[in-house]
């Protein structure tokens, strides 16, 4: 009895407690207590080795000890005995054991407190550092580290992905699932809104197969309607009432610091939105008094590129422009990488993504060497994602913007710029002395009157040496060509007209001989300040390239778009026959 009255309050009531009822009689018994979460300990054992030290429930317990007499003590403890325990004996351990659960129940209650004090500091931390500027993901990882620490158990934090949630944090835990794969009702914000107990519903059946955890739980992290992220918290041991509690209170604080943070975020967007939109036009403004006063066409691209890359920060502006109003777009600045561009439609779009399939096909049908040039590019490993195109106050194109990496959130202001960027090289070609009468109606019908009577003299030609010397007299004093070439393959030989063509003019022919395209090829000639066009013709099965050299000017481009719409097929009739 002095044992007993000694050791109450400490775990050694229970070893004494078995003492004095088996001292003195031949029997075996165990006492267990049950803890927060319901299940059962054992305490302690004499006479008998228990098959485990922790039961799930009472029922657990009376299948493995059906021999023996349960003596309830209070609510949470039960003595377990192989003979009756009767009379004073059983007064005496009633007493004793009430008393030691009512020391059991304040030291949870200390626990509980202690628990819930610690917690309340961990909160105060988490709050106060949530203020400091980090990464909306690295806070979520900052998150999910002290909830494992709040509540004394591991979590291992899951970001949404295609296929599942993938692991993205671990903490306490060695090697968790790397994957855990969707559901209705783990993927559903209404299904799967607040910590679910995942041994009662096993929302991720990759956790399942983990037994060894007693306590588990699932908690989301829901954005904008959708669970994007899923905390993974357990323990050894199942979550009592106070953890649980804690657990409820810490997802909601944690609830409320990520709608604080998106919430943060937004400001911040729309604070740095309206800075980029005040910065773009006054940088604007400045720029484009920069821009009128430029006296020359490339001076203007020059600005234009200038600005463009200033306002908009892609990685790549590459500008094409025309010098007169010929149909003619010519890189700037000029160089023998990048083809010159035709412009095939004036009806052409404003804006090309270049990343979508069909909006580069419709860019590649409208501009003529376009193809070309995205392959040129690409062997440069520059990927441009959008082309757009500055009009005059007509609609005629008057230069070609493309860019690498622009921002998608412009595209209203940059339709803006490009309105009034293209009105100012109008007002450039309206005042200078180029246009004239060069692109005028009857310029046109001139034209037509000239590429008439080309063809009434060569209809009279005999021979091609005949055709070639009344064709190329036409073409040099009615449309100052300075240069006419005929290019065709007989019986696998290529036959290249004038014999004496500069070796030049025959590496860009024969070049061009071998690519099967129907395309007008434009080559800049910058040691002799002029333009090769290249157009090839197919007749009977027959390859005959017809090649131009010239000046960029809007007649001799005219008669190359008079050539590509048919005249070119009249004249191989006429050479062929």
């Amino acid at each position: 009895m002095d044992n007993l009255i000694q050791y109450l309050g400490t775990p050694r009531i229970f070893t004494e407690v078995l003492n004095y009822l088996f001292q003195h009689q031949d029997g075996s018994g165990l006492i267990l207590t049950k803890t927060e979460s319901g299940s059962w300990v054992v305490q302690d054992s004499r006479g008998y080795v228990p098959h485990q030290y922790l039961y799930a429930s009472s029922e657990e317990i009376q299948r493995e000890t059906a021999d023996y007499l349960a003596y309830p003590m209070g609510t949470d403890t039960l003595l377990l005995s192989s003979i009756p325990v009767e009379g004073p004996a059983l007064q005496t351990v009633v007493k004793v054991l009430e008393i030691q659960e009512l020391y059991r129940t304040s030291e949870k209650q200390s626990e509980t407190i202690s628990k819930l004090v610690y917690s309340i500091t961990g909160i105060e931390t988490i709050l106060n550092t949530i203020l400091e500027p980090v990464e909306r993901e690295e806070m979520i990882g900052t998150l999910n580290d002290a909830m494992g620490e709040l509540l004394l158990s591991f979590t291992v934090l899951y970001r949404r992905g295609d296929n599942g949630y993938v692991r993205l944090r671990t903490h306490g835990l060695s090697v968790p699932p790397a994957q855990l794969k969707f559901s209705h009702a783990n993927a559903n914000p209404l299904d799967f809104s607040f910590p679910v107990d995942l041994k009662k519903n096993p929302l991720f059946p990759e956790w399942n197969q983990l037994s060894d955890f007693r306590g588990l739980y699932g908690i989301p992290i829901i954005m904008e309607e959708v669970v994007q992220y899923v905390i993974i918290a357990g323990k050894n041991e199942a979550y009592g009432e106070s953890d649980q509690s804690i657990l409820e209170g810490l997802t909601r604080v944690i609830s409320k610091i990520i709608e604080y943070y998106m919430l943060k975020e937004e400001v911040e967007l729309k604070e740095k939105a309206v800075e980029k939109s005040n910065f773009q036009l006054l940088s604007f403004f400045k720029g484009f008094q920069y821009l009128s006063a430029q006296e020359s066409v490339s001076d203007k691209i020059n600005v234009i590129q200038d600005m463009y890359h200033e306002l908009f920060q892609p990685s790549v502006v590459l500008p094409y422009y025309k010098k007169n109003w010929s149909q003619i777009l010519w890189p700037f600045p000029e160089n023998d990488q990048y083809p010159a561009l035709y412009v095939k439609f004036v009806s052409c779009w404003d804006v090309y993504h270049l990343d979508k399939k069909t909006e580069r096909e419709a860019f590649i049908d409208d501009f003529g060497n376009a193809e070309d040039l995205l392959a040129v590019l690409e062997k440069e490993r520059r990927y441009p994602t959008l082309a757009t195109i500055l009009r005059s106050g007509d609609g005629d194109v008057l230069s070609l913007l493309l860019f690498e990496h622009f921002p998608s959130g412009d595209y209203e202001f940059l339709k803006m710029l490009n309105v009034l960027s293209g009105l100012s090289l109008h007002d450039y070609f309206n005042r200078s002395e180029i246009k004239k009468l060069e692109n005028t109606y009857e310029n046109v019908m001139k034209t037509f009157q000239k590429v008439n009577e080309l063809y009434v003299e060569v209809r009279k030609t005999i021979g091609l040496s005949d055709f070639y010397e009344t064709a190329g007299n036409f073409f040099t004093n009615q449309f100052q060509i300075s240069g006419f070439y005929l290019l065709f393959s007989n019986e696998d030989k290529r036959i290249l007209l004038p014999e004496e063509t500069e070796p030049l003019i025959q590496e860009k022919l024969l070049q061009h001989f071998n690519d099967k395209t129907e395309e007008i090829w434009i080559d800049y000639l910058p040691e002799k300040d002029a333009v090769l066009y290249t157009v090839p013709v197919s007749f009977k099965e027959k390859r005959l390239f017809i090649a131009l050299e010239s000046r960029d000017e809007s007649k001799t481009d005219f008669l190359i778009q008079l050539l590509r719409l048919g005249f070119k097929d009249l004249l191989a009739r006429i050479i062929f026959d």
